[in-house]
């Protein structure tokens, strides 16, 4: 009775808060149920009271395994896995923790070391079993899971029982064993929802969609998907912090990216169903959902909702979602929509990644890499769009993953001609052939949209604040032109209506102190960026340096998400300010982000 298991235990450690036992119980009892937060939580509060306790650190690693916190957990199992005689366990499980990360061979040694140290152990073939499966060794899969199997109903271990089955059942379908590997799925599901276990449940489930998708019968695999993504956004709302929530759905994302695949094909095949309007809520489900909470936007909106906003007539969103399958994009107008089909990420990754090498190294001879990249991107990711846009069209561009990395102005839209050698400026770029704006969403930019900035405002404000050329030390270098810069900006507005800050005044104690940024429409900074990857609310904008204050002379991402701002534009002429920490579903983590959550609609 595990209600019952669960209140003494909880009634135990009210008695007694220093009772390592009730800890180690409770946070299994959490664990096996699939509350993982609550377990997390519990295995924590019992290492408070002894951060040596080898149960309790094994427990923590595990549910830091399973959500990601792959550094954290080696740190936890560092110290079990040098145990002699070897702890299985902590070596099974390091073992696992290195697969996740993607490091297949470190977790194969390790595992190796186990299985010499306890040839029968559970933990350790289930394993085994997971690394063969990423080395596309299914038949060694297959023998290590259904080992454990064998062993868990020996032992009549119900907990260990479950994963073999899932892993096993996994390992047919990669081998076309159909039937046996939906068998075991249904003896799994009926295992774990007598365990009340929904992490569980939702993989079940998802690997059942597999199944029917590898028979060819994709409603059925869309019917089991769509049971298993709702558990696991259910899952994901028990998170309490937004990090939580979007490294949570960051790992399992691939469960949206396979539907959405499926509804592309079955859009193909059959294009009046409106398998093309679904799979965008599908996308806007997976699509920067943190973010759209973090600034209080409504629930992800449908295709329809987007038309019905009040777009511009000219407006042209173009959301794109990538796949390991395929990529999709959906052009929208406030008129007409289409799905287009593109290529998988990794087909994309390569010309991504050429066309970065040739921006981040001016001092190179690399127009060719520029030239044949963008050209092949142009093709890719805007032509299919060609036939909804003109000279006046506005377009916004919501890019996935990658796609966050690529400057869209540009793209090359006429193929280099062989032989050709034009200067870089008289380059046929896309952003000299269209106006281009950047968004996180569909879902996010209709909540951006309703805003502060577009709803009316309580104070009067001005038009412009800038501020450039502030004076560095150290290794920041003055940056020549970027007075000139701010100031020309400054001569297009009226007179009365423009502060700029320059030099020794451009420093970050006036923005604060004055409570500055709020009163204006247009905040323009032309300063020096910093980047932060690791902890992207340290990145931040480098003003002066050499004005005496108690402040450090860098604006961070932290400091300016709490400010309220009222701005319609935010423009970031420095380097590095499109760039932080990209989280898979949710974009970049950085700067302009953080204006984004201030209040700002465009950056």
């Amino acid at each position: 009775d595990l209600v019952q298991a669960e209140r003494h235990l909880r009634e135990a450690l009210r008695m007694d808060r220093n009772h390592l036992p009730s800890y180690r119980a409770l946070s299994q009892l959490y664990w096996e149920t699939g509350r993982p937060m609550q377990a997390e939580t519990t295995y924590r509060s019992g290492l408070r009271v002894d951060p040596t306790d080898p149960e309790l650190r094994l427990g923590l690693a595990t549910v830091l395994v399973d959500k990601g916190g792959y550094d954290e957990a080696l740190s936890m199992l560092e110290p079990l896995i040098e145990w002699q005689p070897p702890w299985v366990d902590a070596l099974a499980l390091a073992g696992l923790c290195y697969s996740e990360a993607g490091q297949i061979d470190e977790a194969e040694a390790l595992l190796k070391r186990a299985v010499e140290a306890d040839p029968e152990n559970l933990v350790v073939l289930n394993n085994l079993g997971t690394v063969k499966l990423e080395q596309n060794d299914f038949v060694g899969a297959e023998s290590y899971n259904r080992q454990g199997l064998e062993l868990s109903r020996e032992l009549e271990y119900k907990s260990g029982e479950l994963p073999c089955l899932i892993n096993l059942a996994n390992a047919q379908n990669r081998l076309d064993q159909l039937d046996t590997a939906m068998f075991n799925y249904e003896l799994a599901l009926k295992l774990c929802r007598e365990m009340n276990n929904p992490d569980s449940e939702w993989r079940i489930l998802v690997g059942m969609a597999e199944n029917c998708k590898l028979r060819g019968d994709y409603p059925c695999a869309i019917e089991y998907n769509e049971k298993g993504l709702s558990i696991i956004e259910d899952l994901r709302s028990s998170f309490l912090s937004a990090s939580e929530k979007s490294n949570y759905l960051a790992r399992e994302r691939y469960a949206f990216e396979d539907v959405i695949h499926m509804l592309v094909v079955q859009h193909e095949s059959d294009p009046d169903k409106g398998y093309d309007l679904l799979a965008f809520e599908y996308a806007q489900r997976c699509t920067s959902r943190s973010f759209l909470e973090q600034i209080e936007g409504t629930d992800p909106v449908n295709l329809k909702e987007v038309q019905n906003a009040g777009l511009n007539s000219n407006r042209v969103l173009l959301e794109y979602s990538l796949g390991d399958s395929s990529s999709v994009l959906w052009v929208i107008t406030p008129d007409a929509y289409q799905m287009i089909r593109l290529p998988d990420r990794r087909a994309l990754e390569e010309r991504i990644e050429s066309l970065r090498f040739a921006l981040v190294n001016p001092d190179q001879d690399n127009k060719n890499f520029l030239l044949q990249s963008g050209y092949y991107l142009y093709k890719q990711l805007i032509e299919p769009a060609e036939a909804f846009l003109s000279r006046k069209s506005q377009i916004t561009v919501l890019p996935d993953g990658i796609l966050h990395y690529i400057p869209f102005e540009v793209l090359i839209t006429r193929e280099p001609k062989e032989g050709e050698d034009r200067p870089y400026e008289k380059l046929a770029y896309l952003g000299t052939k269209h106006a281009l704006s950047y968004g996180q969403s569909s879902s996010v930019y209709l909540s951006m949209l309703a805003g502060p900035a577009s709803v009316g405002r309580e104070m009067e404000l001005k038009e412009l604040v800038a501020f450039g050329d502030p004076l560095y030390k150290d290794h920041y270098k003055k940056l020549e032109y970027s007075g000139e810069e701010v100031q020309s900006i400054a001569a297009l507005f009226p007179e009365g209506s423009v502060d700029v800050y320059l030099g020794e005044d451009a420093n970050e104690e006036i923005i604060k102190k004055e409570h500055l940024l709020p009163s204006y429409r247009y905040i323009h900074f032309a300063t020096h960026g910093v980047v932060n990857e690791n902890n992207p609310g340290r990145s931040g904008l480098v003003l002066s340096q050499e004005y005496s204050n108690p402040e450090d002379g860098i604006l961070s991402a932290d400091e300016i998400s709490g400010m309220k701002l009222n701005a319609d534009l935010v423009v970031l002429s420095a380097c590095q300010t499109g760039l932080g920490k990209m989280i898979r579903g949710e974009g970049i983590i950085g700067l302009s982000r953080s204006f984004m959550y201030a209040g700002a609609p465009a950056v």
